[in-house]
């Protein structure tokens, strides 16, 4: 391969396969308000759950705190293993393959080489099924 290939090739893999952390940022500056609602972030870098989530809800805002923890500088993963999952203090047993599968259905997760992130293009609707879910509780 010529250097003009390697080159081109270079600079389409940053145009469209590399995720564009800048455009992740303004969703999530976007939405910073309703995220604060659902937890906060010490400066070590625990994720204090502020309502009471279940399952798959509870996935989505511990990935989504990830992401958050990314940006200010608290953590250098936005990825969670799957032995972090299984750490999260679901108030219920239950099949958390059963949980990660149905949002792998619905394509609101995605597999990393690490283990699960959000699809970063969906953030808007995971907000809006997040506070859906906590309007339900209320």
């Amino acid at each position: 391969m010529g250097m003009t290939h390697y080159k081109s090739l270079r600079r389409w893999i940053k145009s469209k396969m590399v995720i564009d952390m800048d455009k992740i940022a303004r969703v999530l500056y976007k939405y910073r308000t309703r995220a604060s609602n659902y937890f906060e972030l010490t400066r070590t870098g625990a994720v204090l759950f502020k309502a009471s989530f279940e399952g798959r809800y509870l996935i989505l805002v511990y990935l989504l705190a990830k992401l958050y923890q990314l940006i200010a500088g608290l953590g250098d993963r936005e990825d969670a293993s799957i032995k972090e999952i299984l750490e999260l203090p679901f108030p219920v047993e239950l099949d958390i393959d059963s949980e990660l599968n149905r949002l792998l259905k619905d394509d609101l997760v995605r597999r990393s080489n690490r283990g699960y992130c959000l699809n970063y293009r969906r953030l808007a609707e995971i907000f809006d099924l997040l506070d859906d879910y906590l309007a339900a509780q209320a």
